[in-house]
């Protein structure tokens, strides 16, 4: 069959080939009924232009063409990209044909033609419009598309079921209970997919999800105007505490509206990202991300164009891969999200109105010989005096309960307008504060709150964010047995009776089981006394020589594992510890067998227990719980860390220790 050539159509329509050439490329201004005579030739001859896809043809090279709406700061990019780079050596040419997002199927075919396809691959951008006939004339590779059998039509699909349960689940774990996915309404498939994983995941949590939390935009829109649309999406949500981006598209929308907001994650929000797009890796590496692994579907590309795998159907995997995009929030005894102590304040005229009203206050203090007691007390007492708050008195209960109940009677006849407490847990709260609460004086619990009290029997608490603590001690743990070849660990509870500490010992249970599958955990133990358990810890030891690392809820079970390790001569045992005080940064020091520590910041959480008191005592209630961030302490940080937390500097015994 001879070629119809351009001067073919230039006979045919009586016009020049330049004017042909105009018309089909569109270079010069051509008349009207000029341009129609030509394109008329064009379709009764059948002309196709020789472009380079028909160039390379000629030339013994196989053509695929990728269908994309967009290549945008988009996923479709680096797809291209990757799959040119991939079929070079195989004399395969990568065309990249952008069209409409929702493409008829004689239009598909048209352009199948006029390219000279060999295969067609159809990103997840472009929806074709089946009109339900014939199947395509060439080899069709569809990407995220719903599946069907016709013939000549093979479908690679990104597990997003799995990857949409991974994002979630991780971000429920960590108390986000307000989560929001956004996706371009391009891809049907998507959307319908992550919508229906995100209703299963968040039935496995007994929770429901909603779907105004379900976020399109359209993104053929200007980048002006989809922040303007995500603004409004956040204005009707206030509650928002994290967004899973559905789509590499979508991933840029969000960071344009987080930079043009000067808002930062994870501080402002919590970002995980569905996709692998290498702008977003290479400008924002520390994202928290479900990986959609495009060299894997390159390769699966690859096998199908040169022949290697017949499959119609394949499904790819998702991988989680951990950033620091993501927060933990903490939550009170009721359930609700807890406050941050940075965003308490006062403006200088209620500091004024607090000194003018000589407010009073008394503090109880369960423990004295706690270094953490100690701190929150002093950070109490110098933020009421920066208040002008007067401390009619402190009492200490030496962890006695009973003696407690007996002291906050006597503080309560001095009549003071508040009480702070640091609760001693036993399990009989409210007949302990039954008395205040009927009195009229404001309670503030500081450092725990106990797991009994109902909320409104407080006015707040004021504690540090437990579950950013028990997972901070979690991937430290988890780390340091990982580093030294080990597998088995065991973990050392507090008591179940504090909120707070069960709050960090799920933390760090859950952390190592979400994160790190290949550590088992073989040995789980509570301790209720607060001090002299290690003969029980050795018999645990004993009963699991396997462990290679333990979890110790505070400073004194960390202590306490120290002595046990010692005896049984197990130098190779991990232990971080989820508290610190003297002994503890002495082993640290010494690299007996505590490696790393993470804790509270107890001296700041005193000043922010003062400040939520003065706030309840004008009327500006707080919220209920309100935390404050823990701190993560090393050898190699011990000496800064001490001077940050105890305000003051570390003993000479310890130093030295480090020195050596």
């Amino acid at each position: 069959m001879q070629m119809i050539t351009i001067q073919d159509v230039a006979r045919r329509s009586g016009v020049s080939a330049t004017t042909v050439s105009h018309v089909i490329n569109k270079t010069r201004y051509v008349r009207p009924e000029l341009a129609d005579r030509v394109m008329r030739a064009v379709e009764e001859l059948g002309y196709t232009p020789l472009r380079v896809s028909h160039r390379q043809k000629l030339c013994g090279m196989r053509v695929a063409g990728i269908f994309l709406s967009s290549i945008r700061g988009s996923y479709a990019s680096d797809l291209a990209d990757c799959l040119a780079a991939e079929l070079l050596d195989k004399r395969v040419r990568i065309v990249a044909i952008v069209t409409e997002q929702r493409l008829a199927w004689k239009d598909f075919l048209e352009y199948v033609r006029l390219y000279h396809l060999d295969t067609a691959i159809v990103h997840y951008s472009v929806e074709i419009r089946d009109d339900g006939g014939a199947p395509p004339p060439v080899q069709t590779i569809f990407i995220n598309h719903i599946p069907t059998e016709r013939d000549n039509c093979y479908y690679i699909n990104f597990d997003y079921p799995h990857a949409v349960g991974l994002a979630l689940r991780h971000l429920l774990n960590r108390g986000h209970a307000d989560i929001a996915f956004l996706a371009c309404q391009s891809s049907s498939f998507i959307n319908q997919s992550v919508l229906s994983a995100a209703h299963e995941t968040c039935r496995q949590y007994g929770l429901a999800f909603d779907d105004g939390h379900f976020w399109t935009i359209d993104d053929t829109y200007s980048r002006d105007e989809l922040v303007r649309q995500l603004g409004a999406c956040f204005q009707a949500h206030p509650g928002i505490t994290a967004v899973i981006t559905a789509e590499t598209g979508a991933t840029m929308h969000i960071m344009d509206y987080i930079r043009l907001n000067d808002l930062q994650f994870p501080q402002d929000l919590s970002l995980i990202t569905i996709g692998d797009m290498y702008i977003a890796k290479v400008f924002f590496p520390n994202i928290t991300r479900v990986d959609m692994k495009v060299r894997e579907l390159v390769a699966g590309i690859r096998e199908l164009i040169l022949g290697g795998n017949e499959r119609r159907h394949r499904l790819i995997s998702a991988d989680f891969i951990l950033g620091e995009s993501t927060r933990t929030l903490a939550r009170g005894p009721s359930g609700a999200q807890a406050g941050r102590a940075e965003l308490l304040e006062l403006t200088d005229a209620e500091i004024e109105e607090v000194q003018h009203r000589g407010y009073s206050v008394c503090i109880s203090i369960n423990d004295e010989r706690s270094l953490s007691s100690r701190l929150l007390a002093q950070g109490m007492r110098d933020g009421f005096a920066a208040l002008g708050i007067g401390v009619l008195g402190t009492v200490n209960a030496q962890q006695d309960a009973q003696l407690q109940k007996i002291q906050l009677d006597s503080l309560a006849a001095m009549h003071p307008d508040a009480i702070v407490c640091l609760p001693v847990l036993e399990g009989r709260e409210l007949d302990r504060y039954r008395k205040l609460c009927r009195s009229g004086i404001r309670l503030v619990f500081a450092g725990d709150v106990p797991a009994s009290m109902p909320p409104f029997s407080y006015d707040t608490c004021v504690a540090a964010n437990e579950s950013e603590n028990g997972r901070a001690a979690g991937k430290l743990l988890a780390a340091e047995v990982l580093r030294r070849g080990g597998s088995c660990i065991g973990f050392l509870y507090g008591s179940a009776q504090s909120f707070c500490t069960r709050q960090r010992d799920l933390s760090a249970t859950g952390i190592i089981a979400e994160e790190f599958p290949q550590l088992e955990t073989v040995a789980r133990r509570d301790f209720y006394s607060p001090c002299g358990n290690a003969p029980l810890i050795r018999g645990l030891l004993e009963a699991h020589p396997e462990i290679d690392g333990l979890y110790a809820s505070d400073e004194r079970l960390a202590a306490d594992a120290a002595a046990a390790l010692r005896e049984l001569s197990r130098p190779d045992v991990a232990v971080v510890a989820a508290g610190l005080d003297y002994g503890v940064a002495k082993l640290l020091a010494a690299e007996k067998n505590i490696t790393a520590v993470s804790c509270p910041r107890s001296y700041e959480t005193g000043r922010a227990a003062a400040l939520a008191c003065a706030c309840s005592l004008l009327g500006k209630q707080p919220l209920p719980h309100i935390v404050t961030v823990p701190a993560v302490v090393t050898a190699k940080n011990l000496e800064k860390s001490w001077l940050e937390l105890v305000k003051r500097r570390l003993p000479r015994e310890i130093s030295e220790l480090l020195a050596r």
